[in-house]
């Protein structure tokens, strides 16, 4: 997984991004599904098979040369739950192949895993402060898992 957060909205605690999933293939399939609670889907995309982890190793963006959009659904959310992201892929994937995922979405305002401090809520009253806790299952506030 490779994370890029193209823009953080300090006016209305939000983050711009996507997340890049290699996935390998151990049945048979023509979708895959991520677990989010929150967030707005932009678009999906497929990109090249061991990108995420090439990107993460080289502290590079996710290379998307070549990358071509995929349908997806959404399920109804579920305050208690959260969604579910289904991707479908134009064909069937057969065990052991290798592709590549990438989520583009925008968080919610109200994300369980990130924390907001204004400047006065912080030591120098200077700056903003964003931090995150993925503890539990709140991780998936932050990032399509």
């Amino acid at each position: 997984m490779h994370i890029d957060w193209d823009y953080v909205f300090w006016t209305n605690s939000t983050i711009l991004g996507s997340v890049t999933h290699d996935c390998r293939v151990i049945q048979e399939t023509d979708f895959a599904t991520f677990d989010f609670w929150g967030q707005t889907i932009i678009n999906v995309t497929a990109v090249a098979a061991g990108e995420a982890q090439a990107a993460t190793r080289e502290g590079r963006r996710v290379n998307n040369l070549g990358a071509f959009m995929l349908n997806y659904t959404i399920t109804s959310p579920d305050p208690a739950s959260g969604s579910v992201l289904t991707v479908e892929f134009p064909t069937t994937m057969p065990v052991g192949s290798s592709y590549g995922i990438q989520i583009f979405y925008t968080t919610a305002p109200n994300s369980m895993a990130l924390t907001w401090l204004t400047p006065a809520q912080t030591a120098g009253g200077v700056y903003p402060y964003l931090f995150s806790q993925s503890e539990d299952i709140n991780g998936r506030s932050m990032i399509p898992m």
